[in-house]
């Protein structure tokens, strides 16, 4: 059981893999002096005991919630930010757990992004949620399939759109403005709610970050629930995060059993971060996550240019990351990576995920990957991808790409 985890988190692989699958931030750009520092400063003032210790408002500590509302006009330029339209959760993950439970019911349809972030399918596996999925393009979600759907099939009715809008993953593109409008028109006109998953919006490498889907939202009719979290740009053990939307959303949010008897999210963790944010560290900790980041994808990127094999690279095709922690590379479609994942991880010591855990449609991802270049540092991360390289070419030699058939004309 243990292995099965680790694998359906982590990719396949041993100790001496190098892990391109691994989907974390680097261990080295965790900031755990600076919170240090946050704790003891934190725990100086006068309100402390109650900050810290005890229950909290199920909204969240107030202080956290104006700050991240700053951080948000700030960083992003957002004009929607602000505390009443924010709640502290655990994460984004715990978000989208709250979202379902609270605002679903057992048998509605959610519609999914093809290829998406794959761990989602364990949450609405669990609330008994039904699954639809909407290909995608080198701009993300292609909405006018999906208003195409819904104007066509009366019985295709959503009640809640999952999206990765900004730095997608797998695919670490962003969703167009034009398009990010068109989803939120179309939610309004066939009344479903949107469940956007922004954690990587910080770390677009973008001059002008993009913005958040509740840019777009109508305070009259609202239906976005932006989700986001500092597991990217602190640390996944924060346990922190938040949800963006309009507080009549954020009212049916804290009525659940979970914080009326628990009390407010992760207390403790929130006044640490307040520290982090009025000292200014978090603007700067970004701005070199983001640098790090974008030299790491280049160099990704570089290196598959030079590595890819001759035969493969003119049916290859991969979209640069404009963000976020991924780049996801389409093989020729007579590829199989799952195959290539086994010979890969045994004979060449590099671990990728397999396309076909994006997408509830495996057929339609066989033929694809995703890399991570966020876990590792710039030299593994070159080996790492020469490694793939090799293994490619291997795969290629043992499974040669298929003749068209000449049918005899009728």
């Amino acid at each position: 059981m243990a292995s099965s985890v680790s694998q359906t988190l982590y990719g396949k692989g041993d100790g001496d893999t190098i892990l391109l699958s691994k989907g974390h931030p680097n261990p080295k750009l965790l900031p755990l002096d600076a919170l240090a520092t946050a704790l003891e400063t934190s725990c100086t003032r006068s309100q402390a005991p109650t900050t810290h210790m005890q229950y909290g408002s199920p909204y969240g500590l107030t202080e956290l919630r104006k700050e991240i509302a700053r951080m948000l006009r700030e960083e992003t330029g957002s004009t929607t930010a602000r505390e009443e339209n924010i709640m502290i959760t655990n994460g984004s993950g715990q978000a989208l757990d709250m979202i379902c439970a609270l605002m679903l019911r057992r048998g509605d349809l959610v519609v999914v992004e093809n290829p998406t972030y794959f761990l989602a399918f364990y949450t609405f596996r669990d609330y008994g949620l039904h699954v639809a999925e909407i290909d995608t393009d080198e701009h993300g979600l292609q909405v006018e399939i999906l208003e195409q759907r819904l104007g066509s099939d009366a019985t295709f009715r959503p009640a809640l759109v999952y999206t990765v809008p900004i730095c997608q993953n797998p695919t670490g593109v962003t969703l167009p403005r034009e398009r990010m409008r068109k989803l939120v028109e179309l939610s309004r006109r066939y009344h479903f709610k949107i469940a956007s998953d922004e954690v990587y919006g910080m770390l677009s490498f973008a001059e002008a970050p993009p913005p958040s889907l509740m840019a777009f939202d109508d305070p009259q009719q609202p239906t976005v629930l932006a989700m986001n979290s500092f597991s990217k740009i602190l640390g996944p053990g924060m346990r922190l995060g938040w949800i963006e939307t309009h507080p009549s959303h954020i009212e049916r949010l804290v009525s659940s059993g979970l914080l009326l008897s628990g009390g407010g999210l992760n207390p403790f963790t929130s006044a640490i971060v307040v520290e982090l944010l009025r000292s200014g560290f978090q603007q700067q900790h970004v701005s070199r996550l983001r640098l790090h980041y974008a030299a790491c994808c280049h160099a990704m990127c570089q290196t598959l240019d030079e590595c890819l094999p001759p035969e493969i690279a003119a049916d290859t095709h991969y979209v640069h990351p404009e963000g976020g922690f991924f780049l996801w590379l389409r093989l020729p479609s007579w590829v199989d990576t799952e195959q290539l994942l086994e010979l890969a991880v045994a004979e060449h010591g590099v671990s990728f995920f397999a396309g076909a855990r994006f997408t509830s449609v495996p057929d339609s991802q066989r033929h694809t990957l995703r890399l991570c270049f966020a876990w590792l540092d710039r030299d593994h991360i070159v080996a790492g991808v020469r490694r793939l390289g090799a293994a490619i070419q291997a795969y290629a030699r043992q499974h040669p790409k298929p003749h068209p058939t000449n049918k005899p004309a009728l």
